[in-house]
């Protein structure tokens, strides 16, 4: 039981000592979908890190395998995408602030890799967990890191015009979809 609410108290305290006031606050005041998505897909990505082995189902381990073996393309996508912007994005303040359209480099694959690590992520953490919640977590964080990409291919518009619809005609906002 204590180790119930030590996972919990460790999730909450993130969520509402960080996420919230940090994040999606401010993206809620911007009125931005995108964003507003994304925060949510966080707080439940987390949920899942911490609570989600909470309630635990007989495992097949053969899917806790594929499960693990997942977080490596995930990591792979989201560190890539981190260190891609920082160097060939020429960011006015942070990493995510590029001046420059990238279309090269795992940017060339899929338009939203950090998007798709952390779906590819999730899924991985459900096959691992094989619980309940954890699929419920999942699908939650899932469905939002996709709002999310949505949010930020209307964001790109905005910022980089034709040369962005163009990118979008020519690579997939994840691998093989749309």
């Amino acid at each position: 039981m204590l180790k119930y609410i030590i996972l919990f108290v460790v999730w909450a305290g993130l969520v509402f000592g960080y996420i919230v006031p940090h994040w999606l606050v401010p993206v809620i005041r911007r009125r931005n979908i995108g964003e507003s998505a994304e925060a949510v897909g966080m707080m439940f990505f987390f949920a899942i890190i911490t609570i989600g082995w909470l309630w635990k189902n007989q495992r097949v381990v053969w899917l806790a395998y594929i499960g693990l073996f997942l977080y490596l393309p995930s990591a792979y996508c989201i560190i890539t995408s981190f260190i891609t912007l920082k160097r060939r994005g020429k960011p006015a303040k942070g990493w995510e602030e590029t001046t420059v359209l990238i279309d090269s480099g795992i940017f060339g694959i899929m338009r939203h890799p950090m998007y798709f690590g952390t779906a590819l992520w999730a899924f991985a953490m459900v096959l691992v967990q094989q619980s309940i919640l954890a699929i419920v977590l999942g699908v939650v964080v899932i469905a939002c890191t996709f709002m999310a990409s949505w949010g930020e291919d209307r964001k790109m518009i905005e910022k980089y015009g034709d040369a962005y619809k163009k990118y979008m005609t020519k690579v997939h906002m994840w691998p093989l979809i749309f």
